[in-house]
């Protein structure tokens, strides 16, 4: 009895650590455009931090399984894989790390939190699930939230009292790719385990890039200043091979029902971190939306209706 309790403990504490290391991948980037703008090319370091990510996931899956493993994996679903690693890895990677350039740290992780309203209602069109009381009033008050957070106004030391809807709509839009994953990435997973569809999602992701960063000219160099760098590896390694490891380890002792929980304090913690970091200010306003938003997501992934997530999918849009 008690090494089981010790072990759902070890499992909230792994939780709770891949719950930090994705909320501080928002203060991360939003300090490394606002320091180093000039050094930044989104692609580029979108690319790169996927890779790095991608290695990772990568030895270790060819350490515990094998070659073989991974080719049949690609061999049965190299369709689905792109089509996800092109939506809910490249895209909604770079999405989200674009609208840091244009918005606040904490907007934007509220905004591409928002992913499990826009799951419900793509789960409702194309999977057919049902739409519960519940769910109606978690979206209304998401929603609202939303709509409140994107007309409330404040700043941080690299922008003054701004709209930011540029990069509100990008986080968005981040959100609604995330979306995507989660309702057609649960086969992948099911069929391949956690490890082995990450790695290989994680990797087609970014070389999904190579392509529109050729056609756009982007500036593909090694020769980035040292804070760039420390914060790509930081992005790519830490705030994803790390944090998506942490989280995978959690689910060997955690449902992922009741795990899901710490995505209800994904955007809060953001929130902290940028006031504490980034000298963030927000107004009233934006708390409430907040909280609105944190209660709505709480409705619906809380709904009895509402099966437990896939192990493939952290609870939060991760970036």
């Amino acid at each position: 009895m008690r090494t089981v309790r010790c072990q759902q403990v070890k499992g909230l504490l792994w939780g709770g650590g891949a719950t930090v290391l994705w909320a501080s991948f928002y203060p991360t980037s939003r300090y490394l455009f606002g320091e180093e703008a000039e050094a930044i090319d989104a692609l580029w370091l979108t690319f790169l931090r996927l890779e790095l990510g991608a290695v990772g996931f990568l030895l270790y899956v060819l350490f515990r399984q094998g070659w073989r493993r991974l080719w049949l994996a690609l061999k049965v679903d190299w369709r689905m894989f792109i089509g996800l690693a092109v939506i809910g890895v490249a895209a909604e990677s770079f999405l989200v790390f674009l609208s840091l350039k244009y918005t606040t740290a904490a907007r934007s992780s509220l905004m591409a939190n928002t992913s499990p309203i826009m799951t419900a209602i793509l789960a409702y069109l194309v999977l057919k699930e049902e739409f519960t009381h519940r769910k109606v009033i978690g979206m209304v008050l998401g929603f609202a939230g939303v709509a409140g957070a994107m007309l409330s106004r404040g700043g941080d030391i690299y922008g003054g009292d701004a709209s930011f809807w540029i990069g509100d709509l990008l986080a968005l839009a981040s959100g609604a790719c995330w979306s995507v994953y989660t309702v057609w990435g649960e086969g992948v997973t099911r069929r391949h385990g956690s490890a082995l569809a990450t790695a290989i999602l994680l990797g087609v992701g970014g070389l999904s890039l190579l392509p529109l960063m050729l056609i756009s000219g982007s500036q593909m160099t090694l020769a980035m200043p040292p804070r760039v760098w420390l914060g790509t590896i930081y992005l790519g390694v830490m705030a994803g091979g790390v944090a998506n490891a942490l989280w995978l380890g959690a689910l060997r002792v955690i449902s992922p029902g009741r795990l899901g929980a710490f995505g209800y304090v994904s955007s809060s913690l953001a929130l902290i971190l940028s006031v504490w970091f980034l000298q963030e200010r927000v107004t009233p306003w934006f708390v409430l939306a907040l909280l609105m938003v944190v209660v709505g997501v709480y409705l619906m992934m809380s709904d009895k209706t509402t099966p437990d997530a896939p192990e493939s999918r952290p609870a939060e849009s991760a970036g």
